[in-house]
């Protein structure tokens, strides 16, 4: 079973805040968002001030923890002029089934590596790759 696990982008201090135990108890939305607020020490914050980011169960090949919201980076080919070259791809992490499969599938191929996340990099956001 997956670890249920948050962090949270404030956006007053403009810093990333990671929880200090196991949430796997915190199963629905408002019991997430209190008990986390509440933790963190961010009590009387209301949602607009802070975001949110679930952690996704995976780890990135230097073992890092992925949530939503991370950039992450991996290689691969494309033919270009007929041959194949080496290209850097670079995505968002979204909570949704499809990303996280295909996330997934790129650990497994190719690992992928965590550079950042949408709210610390957002020079990052730039060079997303188009395609997948």
């Amino acid at each position: 079973m997956r670890e249920i696990k948050f962090r949270a982008w404030s956006k007053e201090y403009k810093g990333m805040y990671y929880t200090k135990r196991d949430n796997s108890d915190y199963c629905w939305m408002k019991r997430e968002y209190a008990a986390f607020v509440f933790e963190i020490g961010f009590s009387g914050y209301e949602s607009d001030q802070i975001e949110i980011m679930q952690f996704t169960g995976l780890h990135d090949k230097n073992d890092k923890e992925i949530y939503e919201g991370d950039i992450y980076q991996w290689f691969g080919f494309e033919a270009k002029n007929g041959k194949q070259i080496r290209v850097k791809r670079i995505n968002i992490v979204k909570f949704e089934i499809n990303d996280l499969y295909y996330l997934s599938n790129r650990i497994n191929q190719v690992g992928v590596e965590i550079i950042g996340n949408i709210y610390e990099n957002k020079e990052l956001i730039e060079h997303l790759s188009e395609e997948k």
